[in-house]
């Protein structure tokens, strides 16, 4: 599934994201989540950025990428199955 940014505008609220975090964060607390930590390269003024998570109980994993540029920023979020590796979603 491919879903653009307007649609991920249209189909989640503040309030939603907020409540999710709030979540994942829990999670991670009660060791059901893990965090990747957070990797970049630069080169210039500019950086390439990778973050993601592991939501294993739930099915799921990612990882969100994007180069910060002087340009701007386009970022990437790939969503895969935690069982599987298949893809699931890029957002």
């Amino acid at each position: 599934i491919w879903i653009p940014e307007q649609d991920v505008v249209e189909l989640m609220s503040l309030p939603d994201a907020i409540g999710a975090l709030e979540r994942g964060l829990a999670m991670q607390a009660s060791g059901g989540a893990k965090n990747m930590v957070k990797t970049h390269v630069a080169w210039g003024e500019n950086n390439l950025h990778a973050i993601g998570a592991a939501f294993p109980g739930n099915g799921i994993v990612g990882t969100k990428t994007w180069a910060h540029t002087t340009g701007g920023a386009c970022p990437l979020l790939a969503l895969f199955d935690a069982a599987t590796g298949q893809l699931k979603a890029i957002i």
